[in-house]
């Protein structure tokens, strides 16, 4: 009996050992399944994106988060007096692939163009406007198809400030 025991018992012992030289030996390269675009690497499984890309395989423009019209409304404050609501609109343009946007805002009969940012998610920061007058420094946020934009202006003579912030919607209708 105790030799029938010490048999089954090396033999269980030879193909546990065995089965775990197998398996172990089956694992698979988890980066041998994916195909990471646009000049992404595979580490561990997961796409390393380039500058510009988003996505499980670097395969989506970050632009592409931020391009659209979006229809909604701005509030200001200057010197703590708190400016009605107006209904604005902003458009995000593609300016150079991947990365690369525009920002114009329209509020009434004007608009505030020039602004133009590096798309990175979930928000971007543009470049400071500045005519020796006035200083303006957007900055946006996007969450779904929300977005947020928030604009400081500076009055460089006298130092006064204004903060503005647009909350809107893209439209659908017209997204690119």
């Amino acid at each position: 009996m105790k030799r029938i025991k010490s048999i089954l018992l090396a033999g269980f012992g030879f193909f546990a050992i065995g089965g775990m030289v197998l398996s172990s030996s089956c694992e698979q390269d988890p980066c041998t399944t994916l195909l990471c675009q646009n000049g992404g690497s595979c580490s561990d499984g997961l796409c390393q994106c380039p500058t510009g890309y988003e996505g499980a395989e670097c395969e989506i423009k970050t632009a592409s988060r931020f391009v659209g019209k979006y229809r909604g409304t701005t509030r200001c404050t200057h010197d703590n007096v708190v400016f009605p609501i107006t209904a604005d609109s902003v458009e995000i343009k593609l300016v150079q692939d991947p990365n690369k946007i525009s920002l114009v805002m329209y509020a009434g009969n004007t608009s505030i163009a020039g602004f133009e940012g590096t798309a990175d998610n979930p928000n971007t920061t543009f470049n400071t406007f500045n005519n020796g007058v006035v200083s303006i420094h957007p900055t946006i946020q996007i969450d779904g198809n929300l977005i947020y934009v928030y604009l400081e202006s500076l009055t460089l003579a006298s130092g006064e400030r204004q903060h503005c912030k647009f909350t809107g919607v893209k439209d659908t209708a017209t997204a690119q």
